[in-house]
């Protein structure tokens, strides 16, 4: 997930300039920052500026945790967005049906601990990959 980050906003430090703050790992200078920039930021108004704002703050905390030796292995969620990602870089997989029945009948779409964490991940990587077969809508709209 860090990488889609990165490559959103395609380099690994644009999210300070985005924060408008130096590199840093605490994580309250980093909230601060974001809580000044998100009072110029109204997500009805300006909502690819809140994405960004809000993507940047997300990345930022990942860095304080990487760099403080926080972060923990990926967790369910994580390898399941890897595997949407990879169906949908696929461009032959991204139009079968079959493959996205597989993609949904995994373990962590059912389990009631992760489920909600899922469909928040697949709505927002919908928000901007979002070019897939009538048939692959219709399916997600019954599942």
């Amino acid at each position: 997930m860090i990488s889609l980050i990165r490559r959103t906003f395609g380099g690994a430090d644009m999210f300070w300039e985005i924060l408008g703050i130096e590199p840093t790992r605490d994580k309250k200078e980093i909230t601060r920052a974001y809580r000044e920039k998100l009072a110029d930021t109204n997500p009805e108004d300006k909502p690819e500026e809140f994405k960004e704002l809000r993507n940047a703050y997300e990345e930022a905390l990942k860095y304080a945790d990487e760099s403080s030796g926080l972060m923990t292995e990926k967790k369910p969620v994580d390898h399941w967005l890897d595997k949407l990602e990879e169906l949908y870089a696929d461009f032959p997989r991204r139009n079968s049906v079959e493959e996205w029945q597989k993609l949904f009948s995994d373990d962590v779409c059912q389990a009631l601990d992760s489920r909600m964490a899922v469909e928040d991940c697949l709505l927002n990587f919908l928000m901007e990959k979002y070019f897939i077969t009538h048939d692959v809508w219709v399916l997600m709209d019954r599942t």
